[in-house]
C-alpha cells in the first residue's frame, strides 16, 4: 500500500471499502511515513512530539452488547463530535452471525459485514478486520449492530480529530 500524497487519496477506498491489511495501516513505519508525508522529514524529537500529539487526541468508545444496537454511537462521547476526523471501528462477537452496517450521510459504507468471531469477544486491533470512515464535516457514522443469535459483542470506535493531524 502506498502512502497517500494528500487526504483526497483516502476518500475512495474502492468498491469493497477495504484499505488494505491492518499491519500496513497501524505499523510504526506506516505512522512515521504518514507523518513524513504530512510534515516533511522529522527529526527524532519532532517525530515523538507529533506521535504524542496524535495519540493524546484520540477518543475511544468501547462497549459490550448482548442485543441489537441501531446506532452504537448515540449517547456516547462521539454522539456529536462537531469536527471532522477519522473513525476506526472494530467489532468481535462470540457467535459467527453478528453483523455490522455503517452509514455516513445517508450513504451505506458497509452492509451486514460479519464481525470477527472470538471467544470472550476480544478485540485485537493489530489482527482484526476494521473499518475506517473519514468525516470532513463533523458528521458521524451510524453504526448498526445486528445480533442474530444470542451473543456477547464488543465494539470499539476510535476517533482521531482532523485538527490533531
Amino acid at each position: 500500500m502506498s502512502i497517500p500524497k494528500d487526504l483526497t487519496d483516502l476518500e475512495d477506498p474502492g468498491p469493497s471499502g477495504w484499505l488494505g491489511p491492518n499491519h500496513e495501516l497501524v505499523s510504526p513505519e506506516a505512522v512515521s511515513a504518514g507523518l513524513d508525508t504530512l510534515f516533511g522529514q522529522l527529526n527524532q524529537d519532532e517525530l515523538q512530539e507529533a506521535l504524542h500529539m496524535v495519540l493524546e487526541n484520540i477518543v475511544t468508545v468501547e462497549e459490550t452488547l448482548a442485543v441489537d444496537d441501531g446506532d452504537f454511537l448515540a449517547g456516547t462521547q462521539l454522539d456529536q463530535p462537531g469536527i471532522g476526523g477519522v473513525y476506526t471501528i472494530w467489532g468481535a462477537s462470540t457467535v459467527g452471525d453478528t453483523t455490522i452496517s455503517i452509514t455516513l450521510g445517508g450513504r451505506t459504507l458497509t452492509n451486514a459485514a460479519v464481525l470477527t468471531l472470538r471467544a470472550n469477544s476480544e478485540i485485537r486491533e493489530n489482527e482484526d478486520l476494521f473499518f475506517q470512515v473519514l468525516s470532513r464535516t463533523g458528521g458521524r457514522p451510524v453504526i448498526n449492530i445486528n445480533v442474530v443469535s444470542a451473543a456477547i459483542v464488543r465494539i470499539r470506535v476510535k476517533f482521531l480529530p482532523a485538527a490533531a493531524i
